[in-house]
């Protein structure tokens, strides 16, 4: 069952979001990826497949608009 993911619409919409920046971050520094999704579903909720689109809008892999789909899903 998913989690309640902590942050809304307008900032998954938003690329520029401080959560976001955080999620790159931890990708930059080297934080091995299992652990960036454990801390992003700890930190901002939701399911493992969450993080992940989270994590992969973060380092810009893919759009916003496909997290907001699959939430809406």
């Amino acid at each position: 069952m998913m989690g309640q993911l902590s942050i809304g619409r307008d900032t998954i919409s938003d690329i520029d979001a401080v959560e976001y920046q955080w999620i790159a971050s931890l990708s930059h520094d080297g934080v091995e990826v299992e652990s960036i999704l454990a801390l992003i579903q700890r930190c901002l909720g939701g399911d493992a497949t969450t993080a992940e689109y989270l994590r992969r809008i973060a380092l810009k892999l893919c759009q916003p608009a496909e997290l907001l789909q699959y939430l809406e899903s």
